[in-house]
């Protein structure tokens, strides 16, 4: 069917001439028989479209991987304590942090009560002990250097414990914790 523009066109001639001119002027021209506008979206896409993939997946990936942490109470004293809750947590623990902040630490959790065994493999910042079990604190470790316990030689409760808490050294002694107290989080 030929249009009324007589062009071979069905949106007239004058129609395509304006598509073309505004097309061209915004730098959005492309020939028809280069690319598919549905299947190949515009070059310029890419510019707006990659930084925004690589700001959400930096974003999922921060929330996904960021450490879990909480307050526990221990006895009178809060404290705020990232959760070491699988096995990849535990193994990678405290190494490798030159330092902690104040009432801060790693809370290890665990099934089941067991004389669990810690070595302190590149860790660089002295640590209390907090050996946890049944909400309660049932022995306490205080100021582990790292130098004394690297592999093969490690540290364990003398009783099972289903939890350990570990602090910067001093901490203990500056929150007043001891042997019986409660723990809560």
């Amino acid at each position: 069917m030929v249009s009324t523009a007589g062009d071979w066109r069905p949106w007239g001639r004058r129609s395509f001439l304006v598509h073309y001119r505004l097309r061209k002027a915004t730098g959005l021209f492309t020939k028809s028989w280069q690319r598919n506008s549905i299947t190949q979206p515009h070059p310029a896409i890419h510019c707006i479209a990659l930084p925004l993939i690589v700001i959400a997946a930096a974003l999922l990936c921060k929330t996904l991987f960021a450490p879990k942490v909480i307050t526990a109470q221990v006895g009178g004293a809060q404290v705020q304590v990232e959760l070491a809750d699988d096995q990849a947590e535990r193994a990678q623990g405290l190494s490798g942090r030159t330092s902690l902040p104040e009432n801060s630490g790693m809370l290890f959790v665990f099934d089941t009560p067991d004389f669990y065994a810690f070595w302190m493999k590149d860790t660089l910042v002295p640590l209390d002990f907090v050996w946890i079990n049944r909400g309660a604190v049932v022995e306490i470790t205080e100021n582990v250097q790292p130098a004394d316990y690297q592999p093969p030689r490690t540290l364990s409760p003398r009783q099972p414990v289903d939890k350990v808490l570990e602090l910067k050294a001093g901490t203990v002694k500056n929150l007043g914790i001891k042997v019986g107290d409660k723990v809560t989080f």
